[in-house]
């Protein structure tokens, strides 16, 4: 008996999230996960704090007078512009994906992925808009607020997210969605 694959969303081809497979009862917890786990931990923590103290520092303006360094555009400027410089190695990386394709040769089964329409970028255009205005409003925040307040802050998103999907759109969150 065959599998059949779960429905696809008509724009972008993922399954839809009811149709994905719970998560095993008990996962063990593997040296793996606990790394992976503690990089996320210390790179977040240290992202913060590099912000806050980017945002802290003090130098003579142009007036010959100590000022503060307060501007958040220039951080999401700089955060955009280190994304942009990935999209080369991203074409390169489906340009070697389709060329291996074209010639027989035989891919891993991890490399074997469609490839994705052009219109799929535009469509993922407009998450990655709001993403961006939601970075600016975050460093614009953490010139007010302290690096630990802000942590909490964006780690409570999960959660007010999880709230707005159980009790606007009526979605029932299974136990581990919690």
């Amino acid at each position: 008996r065959t599998r059949r694959a779960p429905p696809r969303l008509p724009l972008l081809g993922f399954p839809f999230a009811a149709q994905c497979p719970a998560p095993p009862a008990r996962m063990k917890c593997t040296v793996e996960h606990i790394t992976v786990f503690l990089v996320g931990l210390i790179s977040g923590t240290g992202c913060s704090l590099t912000s806050k103290m980017l945002l802290s520092i003090e130098s003579v303006g142009k007036t010959g007078e100590p000022e503060p360094f307060e501007d958040p555009l220039f951080q999401s400027w700089v955060m955009f512009v280190a994304m942009t410089c990935a999209l080369p190695f991203h074409y390169i990386y489906q340009w070697w994906q389709q060329r291996s394709a074209s010639s027989g040769e035989d891919l891993p089964g991890d490399l074997k992925q469609e490839v994705m329409p052009t219109w799929t970028y535009f469509i993922l255009a407009i998450p990655a808009c709001f993403d961006l205005a939601a970075t600016v409003l975050c460093m614009f925040g953490l010139v007010y607020i302290s690096a630990s307040i802000y942590q909490l802050l964006r780690g409570a998103c999960i959660v007010f997210v999880a709230f707005m999907k159980h009790y606007l759109l009526k979605d029932k969150l299974k136990a581990y969605n919690w």
